[in-house]
């Protein structure tokens, strides 16, 4: 219902909209949402605005409740074209039908004669209405076309014939048409490949997004669409619980593209085509001639490779053949169709997510290459089009082994030509980000990552950057090694800015100002911001580095683990560049302060251990840092090829209490009664402090409990920066006689005490088992009054016994304690004490008083002017 009423929106106010809209301004279509069905009719823009960028964005999480699929499956995205036929034959469609008006016949010789016996007729439907194009106009019975005049030999062998013409011969018209039903047929589309996660025990939190640039796809994605996204496994492929569940968003920027689609051709399309010594005969070249428009094309090939058939080197998942795309039978290009998945950002998985594949990861999209073939076409020539691969001819093995095969689908890409001569786009902001895909990056305290891109036609030497957050932005000016061509990328580190810890989000932006030393054609795609969290830890100058490396040997190779630390500049100040295997390293680290980049690697791609080497004997090893032998940063094992940590030296995150000693003292409570204390735990520092959990022990049999936490985390961890605060209620309430204790634990990141223990005491007293002797001889008298010069509440108290100490108390009406529990000694005849009443807000308490086993309380008011 929420999208009909989006759509109805957007057409009240299209006018307007097409009125005030610029380049730059965007437009989100969400088509799939989280449980809905992965399939179904969506609207999308009108063709009467140009586009400068598509984007898809593809987000996963585990279905609610569940965990995330199991293995890894091919899932897609299919863009379905729906047509409705001008004929079907026998409810079949097919592009050409030859048939007879009346019988026509078989012919057989049998027993030294011929026999002659009529074919079976075919279904005609024709579908003439242009208005209702699925309506059925006419229908009749046909027959196929056929040879007469057979001779045959004396083995009865046909060895001569003379065809019959076809009475007549209909070609398929199509309509395209913005509905499905029993007569359409569809023209299908790939547009987006992705591999689910192992997900055993994994954690995609609210959805991890993958995002792909699809403006090829313009023609496609206008109008009302029809999406489906099959997922793999053994159910429904296209329910939300049978493996990950998917949103689908595409987004559109409005402006003029890099170059204008013309036309949008599929070259192939095979979904398990087998490689083996005739995959050149299967994948066969494409001739196509060119207008005299069509100035500018690409190739697009997306390949992954699947099925180990129990050979040398387990094609074609796991090995890493030669792609070539060839033009006029001439290798213009040549790759690796490979992937190396021990770097992806959705890690750990519960499988063997480490190893890497034929251009594919599970938990990861699949790579289109994109092959520009403009160097090489003519406008207004015919060339022949082809994609070939390596060599292959092992035989594979049967049984459990699957055959190997590329699933393969090609288009070309047809434009006119480049749009603009100078123009630069930032793609992307590598980090800062919060995003989960740049997670393997982030957190950060140094030098920003962007990627940009030349959209243009001239080559890029240099750009002009400026970049910041909040009010602090600088101006780089950044040289190329090399210059950067049309459509190439190139990752670029800017100049470091300073970036506090904390944890407030911020907004940082990136902006191109110049290109070659002047602006640009097109500044609509110069700009581009993300969200940041500058969560970055705080560590101490001096540290010892404890490395514990795997015994890789039973692997039949030497250590792949190497570290460094690196600071803003990119100098490496320390550095293990080679180590042994099952050795243990004790590498003491001094830095001064500011901002540094730990790295560790490991050329293997299986971090400090991995699960699936276990049965082939190997040992994970460990990583951490500490002081003095007590760690405050352990790191994981299971981490691929390396593991980034960018962190600040300084003063360490400390914990500290509102008391003086480790003990919180109830002091005596009449069993009964309860007393109510209040803990203040704050950062000692400006390094703040993380309070992840707090736990009483033993405190219902000792009656003592944790009322309260202020303020309420939902949660129950505390992420307090230097000034904050949080306020532990606490309550003794004895049931029997006696001294009462219990430990409260505040778990932190304190490394040096992380597992603050205070104590809380209290003694039970009952009031039958006071001496009667010393209260028949005790008179207890006491007055309260407000004294008038300094606001001030004066306690009378009168005695005749010796003295003796006693505790004041005073309570709201609900019984909460409102100050800490005073204690006085009180001798013989009058006594007289002064109470603070400022701290106490206007209104009515009880101040309760225990002496020598006598409880006296009296109702005061206060009203402080």
């Amino acid at each position: 219902m929420k999208r009909l009423i989006l759509i109805t929106l957007i057409g009240i106010f299209a006018y307007s909209i097409n009125l005030f809209s610029a380049p730059g301004d965007k437009t989100i279509v969400r088509t799939i949402e989280f449980q809905e069905r992965r399939a179904g009719w969506y609207d999308f823009p009108s063709q009467d605005k140009k586009y400068q960028q598509i984007l898809l964005h593809y987000k996963l999480r585990c279905p609610p409740g569940k965990q995330c699929g199991e293995w890894d499956y091919l899932s897609y995205i299919f863009l379905h074209e729906w047509y409705a036929p001008s004929f079907r034959a026998d409810k079949k469609v097919v592009e050409t039908l030859a048939y007879m008006k009346d019988t026509s016949w078989n012919f057989s010789w049998v027993d030294n004669q011929i026999v002659k016996t009529p074919k079976e007729s075919i279904l005609l439907e024709l579908y003439s209405d242009t208005e209702n194009p699925t309506k059925l106009t006419d229908s009749f019975r046909v027959w196929p076309t056929y040879y007469d005049n057979y001779s045959f030999d004396n083995s009865g062998k046909a060895i001569d014939s003379s065809l019959v013409e076809p009475d007549e011969v209909i070609n398929l018209t199509k309509i395209r048409v913005n509905y499905n039903n029993d007569i359409t047929f569809s023209d299908r589309w790939e547009i987006f490949r992705y591999i689910t996660p192992y997900g055993n025990s994994l954690n995609l939190g609210d959805g991890v997004t993958w995002t792909l640039d699809v403006t090829d796809f313009a023609p496609l994605l206008t109008g009302r669409v029809y999406l489906a996204s099959p997922n793999g496994g053994w159910g429904d492929p296209y329910d939300q619980n049978d493996q990950e569940d998917l949103e689908l968003t595409f987004e559109f920027i409005e402006g003029t593209p890099p170059r204008d689609v013309i036309n949008l051709k599929r070259l192939w399309s095979f979904y398990g085509i087998t490689y083996d010594k005739h995959f050149e005969d299967k994948v066969a070249p494409v001739e196509y001639t060119f207008s005299e428009t069509e100035k500018t094309a690409v190739m697009r090939v997306v390949q992954s490779g699947h099925g180990f058939g129990g050979t040398s080197d387990n094609c074609a998942e796991f090995c890493r053949k030669l792609g070539m795309a060839k033009i006029d039978d001439v290798i213009r290009y040549q790759q690796y169709v490979w992937r190396n998945c021990g770097n992806i950002p959705v890690y750990p998985q519960g499988g063997t997510w480490i190893f890497d594949r034929s251009n594919w990861c599970p938990g990861a999209e699949v790579r289109p290459y994109h092959y520009e073939l403009t160097p090489y076409i003519t406008p207004g020539g015919t060339h022949k089009i082809d994609y070939d691969m390596e060599y292959y001819d092992l035989q594979w093995a049967g049984g459990s082994n699957t055959k190997p095969n590329w699933v393969i689908a090609g288009f070309l890409i047809t434009y006119g030509d480049i749009n603009h001569n100078s123009d630069a786009r930032i793609t992307e902001i590598i980090s800062p980000n919060d995003d989960r895909i740049y997670n393997r990056y982030n957190p950060v305290c140094s030098k920003p990552v962007i990627k940009i891109q030349n959209v243009g036609k001239e080559d890029i030497n240099s750009v002009e950057i400026e970049y910041g957050f909040n009010e602090s932005f600088l101006v780089l000016e950044v040289k190329l090694d090399s210059p950067l061509k049309f459509m190439d990328e190139r990752e670029i580190e800017l100049s470091d800015i300073i970036i506090e810890a904390g944890k407030s989000q911020h907004t940082f932006s990136a902006e191109i100002v110049k290109v070659n030393g002047s602006s640009d054609d097109n500044t609509y795609n110069n700009i581009k911001s993300v969200t940041f969290t500058p969560d970055i830890p705080t560590y101490s100058d001096k540290f010892t580095l404890e490395l514990k490396t795997p015994n890789s040997n039973v692997l039949g190779i030497g250590s792949p683990i190497k570290y460094y630390f690196e600071d803003m500049d990119g100098n490496i100040l320390y550095s293990r560049d080679t180590t042994l295997n099952d050795r243990e390293y004790a590498d003491e680290i001094e830095l001064p302060k500011g901002c540094f980049k730990f790295t560790i690697v490991n050329t293997a791609g299986f971090g400090l251990g991995f699960w699936a080497y276990q049965n082939a004997g190997l040992r994970s090893g460990y990583l951490r840092f500490s002081i003095n032998g007590n760690s405050f940063k352990s790191f994981p094992n299971d981490w691929g090829s390396y593991l980034i940590q960018e962190f600040r030296t300084g003063k360490l995150p400390e914990i500290t209490l509102n008391i003086d000693s480790d003990t919180l003292d109830f002091g005596d409570v009449l069993l009964g009664e309860f007393a109510d204390l209040e803990l203040e735990v704050s950062p000692a520092n400006e390094s703040g402090l993380i309070v992840d959990d707090i736990e009483l022990l033993l405190a219902t049999m000792k009656r003592f409990e944790l009322l309260s936490v202020e303020p309420q985390s939902s949660d129950g961890k505390y992420n307090l920066e230097e000034g904050e605060s949080i306020t532990l209620k606490l309550r003794f309430e004895p049931r029997t006689q006696g001294m009462k204790y219990t430990p409260l634990q505040i778990t932190t990141n304190d490394f040096l005490n992380f597992k603050k223990t205070i104590t809380l005491k209290g003694r039970g007293v009952d009031p039958a088992g006071i001496n009667t002797d010393k209260l028949q001889n005790t008179s207890l008298m006491m007055s309260a009054n407000l004294d008038s010069k300094s606001g001030n509440i004066e306690l009378r108290v009168s005695t005749d016994n010796i003295g003796y100490s006693a505790s004041i108390d005073i309570f709201d009406l609900l019984g909460n304690r409102k100050i800490p529990t005073m204690s006085e000694f009180f001798g013989n005849y009058d006594n007289s004490i002064f109470i603070n009443s400022g701290i106490l807000p206007n209104g009515v308490y009880i101040l309760k008083l225990q002496y020598n086993g006598i409880i006296r309380t009296l109702p005061i008011l206060i009203t402080n002017y």
